[in-house]
């Protein structure tokens, strides 16, 4: 028997989302291999697992049949599985796959080692990672210029073979993008306060190993207690008492989105990871469901509130839109980085991410600081929903927080969690983003071409980070020393 693979699931989706879905191709084709293991099934599975990825509606059969079969198996080793075939099903239907993987993976993670192992079987392999020790700053630099110098000579050949253009005036026009005119510059620093503002939000739950992925939810329905004040109240209360209320209303927001699963992870150990993902699409369908009470035509979509009095927008600062936006974010940069790094709070978000076990020993209330950290969370995510409804479109959709919930979780980790360090790597994306959108008006290009090239040198610095940390070495080189 070919022993079961177990992986942290936490781990697993954050790798899936930073590395564009390559990692979970990867856990995908593991977990096709345990299901044939958990049967004492020693054939190839890659067959298999082509099927599963490339040929229509084999999914479903695949999940229905599998699901079955590795809950029997469950049942005769005398364990229980949470997963069955007839949710596996559902959830490929609505296209929710990364959940039932995760659920699949969960189950096989609860495994006794007795079953889950033999050892008997196992085998090296050729190659290993291991973690490299400390090199000088200057060299990790060195690598990341070389990764960005690499990945734009990628694209310049992408350029020229996909479009036939000039590699260096696409390059130029990125620039421009951000750069060009006084009115991008600024939309390029809107876009870096948000993303940075809910990079920030997410950072003391990651540093904690608190896997947040509902960040995208949490400004979701932050954005939408402010729709809520703004739609209904907006000319019966002074402005400035609507904004602060608006602004109070956000906050508790996404502290009550983030408190959920903060609770059920404290007191009964749910895993994080789904639970947040999840309430992710709760908070999109509420978002829907309010647009379609607000706007009887029927419509999806809602336009400006208030365009005329302006009630519950927030004022322009020497004739800029999206100043205060900027000026807030900035100074919540510099109190996060001193909470997160000088702070007792900080100190215990460090102690409890690098062993619960240890903080416990040393008197810290674990259960306490997830649950304060989660609310700290979820309000930095509140008062981004605050600043996108009142100070930037002064509307809600469902694509309110655009995908940062997800990208703020490669900015922080690029960042390695150092709030300042943040701004450069918010900086890159909103660049980047801004950059892929004038490539694709001025060229007159499909705009997945542009999206391409950005993923391409994100790629790349991402990768660049591994080289940083960790090497491969030989396993036979190894016990021939």
């Amino acid at each position: 028997m070919i022993p079961i693979s177990k992986r942290k699931i936490g781990t697993s989706i954050l790798l899936s989302i930073i590395t564009f879905g390559i990692y979970l191709i990867y856990w995908e084709y593991m977990l096709v291999k345990n299901t044939k293991s958990i049967k004492k099934d020693n054939s190839s599975c890659i067959g298999e697992f082509l099927c599963l990825a490339f040929v229509p509606f084999y999914s479903l059969y695949w999940w229905f049949t599998r699901g079955k079969q590795v809950k029997d198996q469950f049942t005769i080793n005398g364990c229980t599985a949470t997963g069955n075939e007839t949710a596996y099903l559902i959830l490929e239907i609505f296209g929710l796959r990364i959940v039932s993987i995760a659920i699949m993976q969960n189950d096989f993670n609860s495994l006794p080692s007795e079953i889950a192992d033999d050892s008997s079987m196992t085998r090296e392999p050729l190659f290993h990672i291991a973690k490299r020790p400390a090199i000088e700053w200057w060299k990790a630099w060195l690598i990341r210029g070389g990764a960005i110098i690499a990945s734009l000579i990628v694209c310049a050949f992408i350029i020229v073979i996909l479009t036939k253009q000039n590699p260096l005036e696409v390059y130029a026009a990125m620039v421009k993008g951000s750069f060009g005119t006084p009115r991008k510059f600024w939309a390029m620093l809107q876009n870096l306060a948000i993303l940075l503002c809910i990079s920030l939000a997410v950072t003391p739950a990651f540093k904690m190993k608190f896997w947040n992925l509902g960040a995208e939810g949490q400004v979701l329905f932050g954005g939408l207690c402010s729709m809520v004040l703004m739609f209904t109240v907006g000319d019966k209360i002074p402005n400035w008492l609507l904004i602060a209320s608006m602004l109070a209303a956000s906050v508790l927001g996404g502290i009550l989105w983030g408190l959920f699963p903060a609770v059920l992870k404290a007191k009964l150990g749910t895993n994080e990871s789904l639970f947040t993902l999840m309430m992710n699409y709760i908070a999109i369908q509420l978002v829907a469901f309010a647009i379609m009470v607000w706007v009887p035509s029927g419509s999806s979509v809602m336009g400006l509130v208030n365009s005329t009095t302006k009630a519950g927008w927030l004022p322009d600062l020497f004739g800029q839109k999206y100043l205060i936006n900027i000026l807030i974010v900035a100074v919540l940069t510099v109190v996060m980085f001193i909470y997160l790094k000088y702070s007792k709070h900080g100190y215990e978000i460090s102690v409890v991410g690098e062993s619960e076990n240890t903080a416990r020993y040393i008197g810290i209330n674990v259960k306490k600081v997830i649950v304060r950290t989660m609310i700290l969370s979820g309000a930095l995510c509140g008062l981004a929903g605050f600043l996108l409804v009142s100070g930037t479109n002064h509307t809600i959709s469902k694509e309110l927080a655009g995908g940062n919930g997800f990208t703020a979780i490669m900015v922080s980790w690029l960042a390695k969690f150092n709030p300042l360090i943040m701004v450069l790597t918010s900086f890159l994306i909103a660049f980047l983003q801004k950059g892929a959108g004038e490539i694709a008006t001025n060229f007159k290009l499909n705009t997945s071409i542009a999206d391409i090239l950005t993923g391409i040198i994100i790629f790349f610095i991402i990768g660049c980070e591994f080289f940083i940390n960790y090497q491969i070495k030989s396993t036979k080189s190894k016990e021939g020393k």
